[in-house]
């Protein structure tokens, strides 16, 4: 088994912190309306229009979990996610 060297492991943590904050950036560059009118609801949850509402919304709870702003730094990413589930629970007449 090999060992791992701390200041490898600072080190990639500090790579992948800079691409999330670049990422961060490249988002909030954009213009929301120019992004709207691309985006596909079920394409941005990644999930059938086919599901059920319960894989829906299991996957809507998962990519939050993830994305919100308490835990990571992309909230432009959890704005378009709940901006996503809320197009499909007006399209479908559920209750968000």
């Amino acid at each position: 088994m090999t060992r791992v060297n701390p200041e490898n492991i600072s080190r990639w943590l500090r790579v992948i912190r800079e691409a999330a904050d670049s990422a961060e950036y490249a988002l909030n560059r954009l213009i929301p309306s120019q992004v709207d009118q691309y985006i596909d609801p079920y394409e941005l949850l990644g999930i059938p229009p086919s599901a059920s509402e319960h894989d829906m919304r299991k996957r809507y709870m998962e990519l939050m979990r993830i994305y919100h702003p308490d835990r990571c730094k992309m909230t432009l990413m959890a704005k378009r996610i709940n901006e996503a589930w809320q197009m499909i629970c007006a399209e479908r007449g559920w209750r968000p």
